[in-house]
């Protein structure tokens, strides 16, 4: 689960279902087992916002809701029980607006490349009449005589490309403790260590900061919007 969240990260995203991590307080972000903690890390990472405040099963919040952008659903309701099942169903509104991200660009595909005319082309070329002049002039018209071959015997492809943008609310400073974070972990592979369990907390406390600076404002918005 761990892994299909981070292959979310940067993407326009909803993530629904029975979670069943039932030790995990989302009031606080904070986890009794190594799982649930580890499962925490990785939504934090990806900046979702998970949005079911109330349980869904007995007293446990098993079943959640996550986005990518937290005013993208305004409340989740906690309805009845459906049929047999034990779990509660849930309701909710979502505001979703289409803004691609994804962009392509053309590149050369050096391996349909021609290889062998290009040596030839080279090989024929007079380079002593071909770069007389200042070393300057003379590296221009190198440069060019190489870009003319490349383009004449190196066909291109297009690429799409997918450009990651930073959450509206996330501050740069949360971003910068979040890199922190996996640097050091890429570093010691450990995440009981103190220098892993610092970077880890710094960057917890800062996205919850940023997320809830971001709550206070749209409080305040809709506040002055109502007396208005």
């Amino acid at each position: 689960m761990n892994e299909l969240i981070e292959e979310l990260q940067g993407k326009h995203v909803m993530l629904m279902g029975d979670f069943n991590y039932p030790d995990i307080d989302w009031s606080s972000l904070h986890s009794q087992s190594r799982n649930g903690q580890s499962f925490l890390d990785s939504v934090e990472d990806c900046f979702l916002t998970q949005h079911v405040q109330d349980p869904t099963r007995s007293d446990s919040m098993l079943d959640l809701v996550f986005t990518d952008e937290p005013n993208m659903i305004d409340k989740v309701e906690i309805m009845g029980k459906l049929g047999k099942s034990d779990h509660n169903v849930l309701l909710w509104t979502a505001e979703v607006k289409v803004n691609s991200l994804t962009d392509s660009k053309r590149i050369r595909d050096y391996r349909r490349g021609d290889f062998e005319t290009m040596k030839r082309e080279l090989c024929m070329t007079d380079w002593d009449e071909l770069l007389a002049g200042t070393t300057c002039d003379a590296w221009s018209t190198f440069k060019q005589r190489l870009v003319d071959i490349i383009e004449k015997h190196i066909p291109d492809r297009k690429i799409q490309v997918n450009k990651w943008k930073k959450a509206i609310w996330l501050t740069h400073k949360a971003l910068r403790l979040v890199q922190k974070k996996h640097k050091a972990y890429a570093r010691y592979k450990d995440t009981r260590l103190p220098a892993y369990m610092k970077a880890a907390r710094a960057a917890h406390e800062a996205v919850k900061a940023a997320k809830n600076s971001l709550n206070s404002a749209s409080i305040q918005l809709t506040h002055h919007t109502l007396t208005d």
